[in-house]
C-alpha cells in the first residue's frame, strides 16, 4: 500500500501550474488534491493542461481555509525554495532525503502543502506545517516552478514505505505538548518565551515522536 498523500495548493496564481501537478499527481499515483482559496479561476487551461488527469483536477477540493485542507491529515509538511534562517527557527527546513528517511510508514495520511507562485507560503501558514522541506537547488535560483518542485516531492516519496510512522503521536497530542510547554516558558524568567516554544515544536515535529514519548513527556511537564 502506498502512503496516503493529500496535496494542499495555497492560493494558487495559474491556471497552467494546477493543471500541471494535478498531472503530476496522476503520474505517481495520488489523486487526493484540496485547493485552498485559489486566485486562478481554475478554467478552461486548468483543465487542457491537466490533459489525461482531469479527472484529478475536477475531483479537487476547493476550501477557504488551510484548516479545512488539513482536517484528517496526522502529518503536514509545507514547502519552501528558503533555505536555513537562524533568527526563525520554525523556518529551518529539511532536506528531502531527510524527509524520506523521516516518513518510514503506510498508516495515516500525509498533507504536502505549497503555496502560491510568487511569495511561497506565509509564516504564519509554516507554522501551521509540522515540518518543513526544502529540495536542495542551486543557490543561484534555488526556487522551482509549483508544478515542478510537485513533481520531484511525489517522485521521491511514492516509493516510501516499511517503518514505523503509525505509531507517530497524533497531531492533537504533539500540539498538547507544544501548549503544555508553552505554559512553562511563560511562568518562565525567560527573555523570550515565544522563541523558545518555537524551537520546542521544532523539535518535537523533527524527532517524529510517539504517541507514548508525547505521553509521557506530557505528563512530565503537566508535574512542573
Amino acid at each position: 500500500m502506498k502512503m496516503k498523500i493529500r496535496v494542499v495548493l495555497v492560493e494558487p496564481e495559474h491556471d497552467i501550474n494546477v493543471g500541471f501537478c494535478s498531472r503530476a499527481m496522476k503520474n505517481f499515483g495520488f489523486r487526493e488534491l484540496y485547493i485552498v482559496k485559489p486566485k486562478a479561476p481554475l478554467g478552461f487551461e486548468a483543465l487542457k493542461y491537466a490533459k489525461h488527469a482531469q479527472d484529478v483536477f475536477k475531483q479537487a477540493k476547493r476550501v477557504k481555509s488551510m484548516k479545512q485542507a488539513l482536517r484528517g491529515c496526522k502529518l503536514v509538511v509545507g514547502t519552501t525554495g528558503v533555505g536555513k534562517r537562524s533568527k526563525q527557527v520554525i523556518r529551518n527546513p529539511i532536506s528531502i532525503a531527510e524527509l524520506k528517511r523521516r516518513l518510514k510508514g503506510e498508516k495515516g495520511k500525509l498533507a504536502l502543502v505549497l503555496g502560491r507562485e510568487g511569495m511561497g507560503l506565509s509564516p504564519d501558514e509554516i507554522g501551521g506545517c509540522d515540518l518543513l522541506a526544502k529540495i536542495e537547488s542551486d543557490g543561484n535560483y534555488p526556487v522551482l516552478n509549483l508544478s515542478h518542485a510537485l513533481a520531484i516531492l511525489l517522485y521521491e516519496l511514492r516509493g516510501t514505505r516499511g517503518g514505523t510512522w503509525e505509531n507517530l503521536a497524533e497531531r492533537r497530542e504533539r500540539r498538547e505538548l507544544v501548549k503544555a510547554f508553552e505554559r512553562i516558558a511563560k511562568r518562565s524568567s525567560a527573555r523570550n518565551p515565544s522563541k523558545i516554544t518555537a524551537a520546542f515544536k521544532n523539535m518535537v515535529e523533527r524527532s517524529l515522536i510517539s504517541s507514548f514519548e508525547a505521553r509521557s513527556m506530557l505528563a512530565a511537564l503537566k508535574e512542573v
